[in-house]
């Protein structure tokens, strides 16, 4: 089942309040208003700069600016409907917003509507927690990036001249190296790619992939490591090197058509300076793929651990 069908379902269930951590408003906005016209029901979203706004009308609802206005107006409109709440998070720690907020969950179990609130995360009061439920907005998939990449080259095609050239191979490079990057963030690093020089091509990889690792290097958990060892620089380990051979094409959209699924991992054994790592950037280089370390000591660190 796909994120689109699982909050439909959630918003079908009667659940009150569904909260969906993200940092991504609008791509939560657009995949509400999907579900709203799948549903057949009204979509209403807030902010506190503008008020409560019905989709496809000009102009906000009459009075319904602070949190106090919208959530009356909510509370006493019988309208089955979803409402989008961006801003709500910000006042949980008000008592009355908590009152009236669980007064709204009272109603809202008997009919068809649903609070949907969005926020980078959450700090739930203990008198919502039993009404909340949460809804993953996972990463956008290979799909929603190839038509991002679509999108920004016809954006930027009207605005400048510009040449792509990208085959088929590079093209899924490039996806899979936007991969684990928000829309937003994707469009960025695609956008300056293609003004650095005027065209998206196969030498804009690596500073698609630079960006990856600067997000990836923010956590101080993990580290990216350059792919620059090659297998001809290493001597022996003749079987493990005819395995990943064997093993290279799993990865490759072919062999996920027929359905052979990628290996799971290698495990690597070995003392200190008998080549483990070197081994880890040669396979990482050989099959195309980014190369994370995952710093153990750091998981248990009073600062970062657990």
């Amino acid at each position: 089942m796909d994120r689109f069908n699982d909050l439909e379902v959630l918003i079908d269930s009667q659940y009150p309040i569904i909260c969906i951590e993200t940092h991504e408003e609008a791509r939560a906005e657009a995949l509400l208003n999907r579900v709203s016209q799948s549903m057949g029901l009204p979509f209403f979203y807030w902010v506190t700069t503008e008020g409560l706004t019905r989709f496809g009308e000009p102009d906000p609802v009459y009075n319904t600016k602070t949190v106090s206005e919208v959530l009356g107006f909510v509370s006493s409109s019988s309208l089955a409907a979803i409402y989008l709440l961006k801003d709500l998070h910000r006042f949980l720690d008000d008592p009355i917003t908590v009152r009236k907020l669980r007064d709204i969950c009272q109603g809202f179990r008997q009919k068809r509507r649903s609070l949907i609130l969005t926020a980078p995360s959450f700090d739930i009061p203990p008198e919502l927690a039993k009404e909340v439920v949460y809804f993953d907005l996972s990463l956008p998939s290979a799909g929603d990036l190839r038509e991002l990449v679509l999108q920004v080259v016809r954006d930027i095609s009207r605005r400048r001249k510009i040449v792509v050239d990208l085959d088929s191979t590079t093209g899924r490079q490039l996806v899979q190296n936007l991969q684990g990057l928000t829309l937003n963030e994707a469009e960025r690093v695609l956008t300056r790619a293609i003004v650095h020089d005027g065209k998206l091509a196969a030498d804009d990889l690596p500073r698609v992939l630079d960006a990856k690792k600067q997000k990836i290097s923010k956590s101080g958990l993990i580290d990216f490591f350059p792919r620059q060892e090659q297998f001809e620089g290493i001597g022996g380990q003749k079987n493990l090197k005819r395995w990943l051979g064997l093993r290279k094409g799993a990865f490759s959209a072919e062999a996920k058509g027929f359905g052979i699924d990628p290996p799971r991992g290698v495990l690597l054994l070995g003392i200190q300076g008998c080549g483990k790592s070197l081994m880890a950037k040669a396979i990482a280089r050989d099959w195309e793929l980014p190369l994370l370390r995952l710093d153990t000591g750091s998981l248990y660190s009073p600062c970062t651990g657990y």
